[in-house]
């Protein structure tokens, strides 16, 4: 029989079955299940980061569009672990994200750049590939 992959609401439904049989204490349930699903969420969160870095651009490096996208990021990985720097020949941003205290050995970092495409440029390549992909 083949069966397909969990999907993260099944997991953390499982989960939430499984973690009270295992251990009586309700605290330590709720401490578990509250931090694989915070877990959860930031792995989604960088997936997401990486698929707009891949194939996502902005318009231009305004400080309004720069802000913008600060703010997005800050919502998913905390203001204090994102920082934007904009590129010297203006044609795009520095985006980093590091992630502090990660239970696989210490900080991680994403580093990426995102492209400036202007709206000349996204109507010739409307046809190539979509040109932002929607952070969480």
């Amino acid at each position: 029989m083949k069966t397909k992959g969990m999907n993260e609401a099944q997991f953390l439904s499982l989960l939430q079955k499984v973690l009270p049989k295992t251990t009586t204490d309700p605290h330590l349930v709720s401490a578990i299940y509250e931090g694989v699903a915070k877990e959860l969420r930031l792995l989604k969160s960088i997936e997401a980061f990486e698929k707009l870095c891949e194939t996502g651009a902005l318009p231009n490096v305004e400080p309004d569009t720069v802000a913008d996208l600060q703010s997005e990021l800050a919502v998913e990985f905390g203001e204090q672990n994102v920082a934007i720097t904009p590129d010297e020949n203006g044609r795009g941003v520095e985006v980093e994200i590091v992630l502090p205290d990660r239970t696989d050995g210490g900080a991680k970092s994403f580093k990426h750049v995102l492209r400036i495409v202007r709206r000349k440029d996204r109507q010739e390549r409307s046809d190539e590939k979509p040109e932002k992909a929607e952070c969480p």
